[in-house]
């Protein structure tokens, strides 16, 4: 069958109207007078005259002329045939960003479904190849795919990402395919820059007004812990808010607000909570779009580190309590600690998970005064500020290892790591002559090493965090699978390797990781002002998916099918006219 591809030509067969009313309304007959009408024997009334509409006639010149003009109409709609297994190739590039799914059943990926099904899936002249767009863009299924292959894969675009890279999308299209791969991009607003040639963009999108969630967090301040939600009106009108701030496990409510925002205007909430073990969730009870009405806070605070010391002078002993006491994150403990500061003593190998810190308080030091290089790519040096210090080392003691720290190239904080995953930390200092313990550098290491510890411990490196990111799972020992429970109720069993796993965050909600020994909550919440700002979304869909031009190349042209004919009737109508006689209407 074959595919016109210059469609807009075919409204041309309306001419045929005009012919037919050029046979139907003849023009007015005028009277004559004559002397005689002897010499019209076979005198017959002509059927062309009067000023009212005769009955129907259809000629069968007539006829023929409506099928010839009909046969050019087509022929000038540019008609092609595809065959065999030459089919168009098309890439079509899903927006999978949660906007696409505001306002229900008339959402854009609704509509875009619908579109897709009729416009490029019915048409069976395409193969088919289809990237869902999100934060990274994914292939789904395989390339190359049949009209109908694709339409049973299409349910599996969900829109959970929180956001979409479209032109991330594109180049990766470009890199994986074809270069001549024709592209449609199908997402709910109108690009900022015009598409490249060869790419189609279809938008579905509807302006709305929206109220979200656009911020949430939560973190330790001493007995108490500080929540923070943010709330936003995404309309150029104002707008009523009514939300609430409760506490689900116990049916409290904290804190009801019903407040009217102005146009794109925010109205921020800071609450002080004494429950630090409570789960916390704020919703946004009258906005229709409900992707974005609701937010969780989970506990932050973790178990502490227990730490060791193995520390005979009482200067240095002091210290270093002194200091692990400070951050927070520490506690002291006799035995069975996670990390044990040692003085001047040798470290081996074999620890079974625990990290040793190891003093060198050299007798005979030699004291030093300048600026402390610092390896910050480390996560123990993470945010160490630069500081002059005098600082007194053994400038003989070199242990193999990670210099972190170093003063006049000589190593003075040396990181081993064994097998286990266990560390060794060799610390060249002597505190009776140094004042390093004076200055910013002190408890910003302590916290790092302690912060550091206490992320390797099992469980998620964050209970709290935003939709799309990565989150990394340390699991206990022992346990060689990890189960995931999303906020929807499906299940999936997480890979895990050398005690470590790590799954996407895609949809908002509540997550659950379950393991034979322990398990954990996740809080995720979608905090994307991109994606609850619908008043940017937009309507901008073409009839045809792609230029003819683009598609034409695959097609064989068809367009003698209906010139032949139509030359053929020309003849036939040419002598139908010649053997007119004067004495009977065609």
């Amino acid at each position: 069958m074959p595919v016109f591809l210059n469609p807009m030509a075919l409204w041309g067969a309306t001419l045929a109207l005009v012919l037919a009313a050029i046979y139907f309304f003849r023009r007015q007959s005028h009277a004559v007078k004559v002397s005689s009408l002897m010499f019209w024997s076979k005198f017959r009334v002509p059927a062309d005259g009067g000023r009212r509409l005769t009955s129907l006639q259809t000629p069968l010149v007539m006829l023929i002329e409506m099928l010839i003009l009909l046969l050019l109409v087509l022929a000038a709609a540019n008609p092609g045939v595809i065959s065999g297994e030459k089919f168009v190739p098309l890439v079509l590039i899903l927006d999978d960003s949660f906007s696409m799914r505001a306002n229900d059943e008339q959402s854009a990926r609704n509509t875009a479904i619908k579109f897709i099904h009729d416009n490029i899936f019915a048409r069976g002249i395409y193969r088919i190849s289809m990237v869902r767009a999100g934060a990274q863009p994914e292939f789904i299924g395989r390339h190359d795919m049949s009209s109908t292959e694709a339409g049973m894969l299409l349910e599996n675009w969900r829109c959970n990402a929180s956001s979409a890279d479209l032109k991330a999308a594109i180049r990766h299209v470009h890199e994986s395919l074809s270069p001549g791969s024709n592209i449609v991009v199908v997402t709910d607003a109108v690009p900022e820059y015009a598409p490249a040639h060869g790419t189609a963009w279809l938008a579905f999108g509807k302006p709305l007004s929206n109220l979200a969630v656009t911020a949430a967090n939560r973190y330790a301040m001493g007995d108490l812990d500080r929540c923070f939600f943010e709330f936003s009106n995404f309309a150029s009108e104002p707008a009523r808010l009514i939300a609430e701030i409760s506490l689900p496990e116990s049916s409290t409510i904290i804190e009801k607000i019903d407040t009217t925002l102005p146009p794109r205007s925010q109205r921020r909430v800071r609450i002080s909570l004494r429950d630090c073990a409570a789960l916390v969730k704020a919703e946004i009870k009258n906005d229709p779009v409900k992707f974005d009405n609701l937010a969780w806070l989970l506990p932050v605070r973790r178990r502490p580190v227990e730490v060791e010391l193995d520390i005979k002078t009482e200067n240095m002993k002091r210290l270093v309590k002194h200091s692990v006491e400070a951050s927070g994150l520490g506690v002291i403990v006799a035995s069975s600690a996670e990390i044990v500061f040692h003085e001047n003593v040798k470290l081996s190998h074999n620890h079974n998970g625990i990290w040793h810190f190891n003093f060198h308080n050299a007798s005979q030091p030699v004291l030093l005064r300048g600026n402390v290089a610092i390896d910050k790519t480390h996560p123990l040096c993470l945010g160490l500020p630069q500081a002059r210090a005098a600082w007194a080392f053994d400038s003989k003691f070199a242990e193999k290892g990670r210099p972190l720290l170093s003063l006049a190239n000589i190593s003075l904080l040396t990181l081993s790591e064994s097998a286990d995953e266990s560390y060794n930390f060799y610390f060249n200092f002597s505190p009776d002559f140094s004042n390093l313990q004076n200055t910013p550098i002190w408890p910003v290491l302590f916290w790092n090493l302690l912060n550091w510890r206490q992320q390797a411990n099992p469980g998620p490196e964050s209970f709290n965090c935003r939709s799309g990111t990565q989150v990394g799972v340390s699991i206990p020992a022992g346990n060689s699978s990890l189960l995931l429970v999303k906020p929807n109720g499906k299940t999936s069993s997480l890979r895990v390797s050398r005690g470590r796993s790590l799954f996407s965050a895609d949809e908002p909600g509540l997550y659950r990781l379950e393991t034979t020994d322990a398990s954990w909550s996740v809080a995720v919440n979608l905090g994307s002002p991109q994606e609850s700002d619908l008043t940017v979304c937009s309507t901008s869909a073409a009839s045809n998916v792609l230029d003819p031009g683009d598609i034409a190349k695959y097609f064989a042209d068809a367009r003698w099918w209906f010139i032949v004919p139509a030359l053929l009737l020309m003849v036939l109508h040419h002598w139908l006219i010649g053997r007119k006689r004067c004495d009977r209407v065609h």
